[in-house]
């Protein structure tokens, strides 16, 4: 299994541009902003 995640890993890269640019940041930024809103 930890095998398959390093192949995983090292296949599509270390870098962050993949994720930062995902759609669910912006979801969970929007999630961020509505649960300091309750504070």
């Amino acid at each position: 299994m930890l095998n398959s995640a390093i192949k995983d890993v090292k296949a599509v890269g270390t870098d962050l541009s993949s994720r930062l640019g995902a759609s669910n940041r912006a979801a969970s930024a929007y999630v961020r902003q509505l649960l300091r809103a309750q504070w």
